[in-house]
C-alpha cells in the first residue's frame, strides 16, 4: 500500500474497496466437484461450462395440443395482408426517445442474492452503444404501439406493458384464488420466469 501512487489505477481500486460500505470480495469459483477455479483460464473455463449447462435444451418437450394451438393462432395472425402503415420515424420521435433514456446508468448489483462461488451466479450480459440503445427503443415503441393499437396480445399478457403491474398480477391470482374456494373448487398455478 505504501508504495502504490494516486497515478496507480490500483490505488482507485483499493481506495473504492475502502469506501464501499459491506464490500464483500468475490470468493473463486467452485467446480462442480467442489475444486475451485483460481487462475483466470480455469475461472473462464468453469463459467463457460456453466453457461453451457444453462443454455442447453434438454426440458422435457411440452404439450403437443397446446403448441399446436399456438402455432395455428400465430399462423392466422401472420397471414393476414402486411400494411405498409408505418410512417417513418420522425427528427421529434428520436428528441423524445433520447430525452427519455436514461443518463448515467452503468451495469451493477441486480440485487439478487446467490452464492458468489457458483458459476450458475453469472450471466452473460450484453452492453449496448447509446445508437443501438435509441434503435431499440424506437422498436420497441413502434412494435408495442402497433400490437396493442391492432389488439395482438392478449390481455392477461403483463409484461413489459403499461398500466399491467406485477400487483395487479398478484391481485387476479388472490382473487382466482379466493373464489375458488367459496366455490369449493382446486386451484392450480403454475409460474414461469
Amino acid at each position: 500500500m505504501e508504495e502504490i501512487k494516486p497515478s496507480y489505477k490500483a490505488f482507485w481500486t483499493v481506495t473504492k474497496v475502502l469506501k464501499t460500505e459491506g464490500y464483500t470480495p468475490i470468493p473463486p469459483l467452485k467446480r462442480p466437484d467442489d475444486s475451485f477455479a483460481l487462475d483466470d483460464a480455469e475461472v473462464a473455463e468453469c463459467l463457460a461450462d456453466s453457461i453451457e449447462t444453462q443454455c442447453s435444451h434438454t426440458s422435457p418437450p411440452h404439450d403437443p395440443a397446446h403448441i399446436s394451438g399456438i402455432k395455428e393462432e400465430v399462423l392466422q395472425k401472420t397471414s393476414l395482408e402486411s400494411q405498409d402503415d408505418l410512417t417513418p420515424v420522425s427528427l421529434r420521435e428520436i428528441q423524445m426517445l433520447v430525452r427519455s433514456l436514461k443518463t448515467r446508468k452503468a451495469p451493477g448489483l441486480d440485487g439478487f442474492r446467490k452464492p458468489r462461488d457458483l458459476p450458475a451466479s453469472d450471466r452473460p450480459i450484453s452492453l449496448l452503444s447509446g445508437l443501438a440503445k435509441l434503435s431499440e427503443r424506437v422498436l420497441k415503441t413502434r412494435l408495442s404501439d402497433h400490437l396493442l393499437g391492432k389488439g395482438l396480445i392478449i390481455d392477461e399478457q403483463f409484461g413489459f406493458r403499461p398500466a399491467h403491474s406485477c400487483p395487479q398480477q398478484v391481485l387476479r391470482v388472490v382473487e382466482y384464488t379466493s373464489e375458488s374456494f367459496k366455490n369449493k373448487q382446486k386451484t392450480v398455478a403454475v409460474f414461469f420466469d
